[in-house]
């Protein structure tokens, strides 16, 4: 499967790049079976970035379609929105959402409802880009 990266991405490719990823997590955790604990979202995503997913790496998947992630999903993550008044610190806030936006996919996994509403949300953000971007 082959996800072009648009500025405006399209439904189709919203579709493919969420694909990929919950392949990839539902891959890492037949590989690991549950057998791995992480410390924190920080060392988690750390682990999770480097994936393989699609041709790409997880990281640079969720960078393309970073318009499209809910942010703030936990409250660290919203901690660090709150607290961010540097680069870095903008930074870490949004690879935090990040890492809470891959744990909210790996629980989705096989929940079609929760798939369908977290797909309804990144679809609903990715639309509102493109309003935005004519208006």
């Amino acid at each position: 499967m082959h996800c072009k990266n648009h500025k405006n991405m399209s439904q189709d490719t919203l579709c493919c790049y969420l694909q990929w990823l919950r392949n990839t997590l539902m891959q890492w955790e037949q590989r690991t079976k549950g057998k791995v604990l992480f410390l924190n979202n920080q060392c988690f995503y750390a682990q999770m970035a480097t994936l393989s997913c699609g041709a790409e790496t997880v990281a640079s998947v969720l960078e393309k379609m970073e318009s499209c992630i809910p942010l703030a999903l936990s409250e660290e993550s919203l901690c660090r929105f709150l607290c961010a008044s540097t680069k870095e610190e903008a930074k870490a806030f949004l690879q935090s959402s990040k890492a809470d936006f891959l744990w909210l996919l790996l629980a989705a996994k096989e929940d079609t409802t929760l798939w369908n509403a977290l797909f309804d949300t990144c679809d609903t953000l990715r639309r509102r880009q493109i309003q935005n971007i004519f208006c």
